[in-house]
């Protein structure tokens, strides 16, 4: 292989290996992610993944409008939330890095029922089952969820009938 194009490979591999830490960057300085896998320590337990972007004006908003009620919420203390993010809205959110090893099955789920990779996306999971999916938020409704997946959760975690 010629210099340039050896050169020019090398620049690549660095850009995405730079954009990987910058994208994991505010989670580990924000202290924001769960856990590395969040499905192995809770098994049979409910939890919501949150695929996030830092340039989402309704990813933002929840953060800062919802997130820090349904922290303090019965279901907050029952049902946790893992975040998964992106740096734009503009990246794929199905990528493998995105989403740890143990969890791909999620993703996988997702994609095949044809969810669009769209931010912000909230997934309640089960017992290895996918309960309820959302996409977006409903700014006039509690935690931002609409009446079904809120319902979901709270019935995954015993506060629903």
């Amino acid at each position: 292989m010629p210099y340039e194009e050896t050169q020019m490979l090398l620049s690549c591999r660095r850009r995405g290996v730079l954009r990987l830490a910058l994208a994991l960057l505010p989670l580990a300085a924000a202290g924001r992610a769960v856990r590395a896998s969040a499905a192995a320590p809770v098994a049979g337990r409910a939890l919501v993944f949150l695929v996030t972007a830092a340039d989402c004006p309704p990813c933002r908003l929840w953060e800062s409008t919802f997130r820090p009620t349904f922290e303090k919420s019965p279901l907050g203390a029952r049902l946790p939330l893992v975040l998964l993010q992106v740096p734009s809205v503009h990246d794929f959110i199905y990528a493998n890095w995105v989403w740890p090893k143990d969890d791909r099955w999620v993703r996988d789920v997702l994609m095949a029922e044809g969810y669009p990779a769209a931010v912000p996306t909230f997934v309640l999971v089960k017992a290895d089952s996918v309960l309820a999916v959302q996409q977006g938020i409903a700014p006039s409704l509690p935690y931002g969820w609409q009446e079904a997946f809120l319902a979901a959760a709270e019935k995954a975690v015993g506060l629903g009938g």
